[in-house]
């Protein structure tokens, strides 16, 4: 059962505007910027394939993650690997660090940050204002859009 929680009917001769800017530009900021993350999450994982990061890391996120990896995949191991924002920090500081690593690992942070509630969401560890803000008008799903529409 879904429950509106309207206790009078619209006044359209005066609508409310701003409700309904809110609306559109929600929409207009799913439809026209976030649509396109399946694609941005495509790209950062070619990144990461074709440096072919995952030879260098799986061994360091084994050791980091045991109750996560244990007799998982390398295909597996990749997408904990890329949720995994904790295991960006730690890399860094396990890894004998060469250029060559730091610059491909940071060209797949950069491709996975243009994801767009990755790189505007808000993050409780690292709050900003700008991220509160974007996080606002940012949806999981065309689901989730229409849900906190009605």
């Amino acid at each position: 059962m879904l429950i509106l929680p309207i206790e009078n009917k619209p006044d359209w001769r005066n609508p409310p505007l701003v409700t309904l800017l809110l609306i559109i530009l929600n929409v207009l900021v799913f439809f026209t910027w976030q649509v396109r993350d399946g694609d941005r999450i495509d790209q950062a994982i070619q990144v990461y394939d074709r440096y072919q990061l995952i030879e260098r890391e799986a061994d360091v996120y084994r050791a980091f993650r045991p109750e996560r990896s244990e007799g998982t995949s390398k295909q597996s191991l990749r997408w904990q690997i890329f949720w995994d924002f904790e295991f960006d920090q730690h890399v860094r500081s396990a890894i004998d660090q060469n250029s060559y690593w730091e610059l491909t690992r940071d060209e797949f942070e950069q491709a996975r940050a243009a994801v767009s509630w990755i790189g505007h969401g808000f993050k409780s560890a690292e709050p900003t204002l700008a991220n509160a803000f974007s996080a606002m008008f940012l949806h999981g799903s065309v689901g989730h859009l229409v849900g906190n529409m009605i």
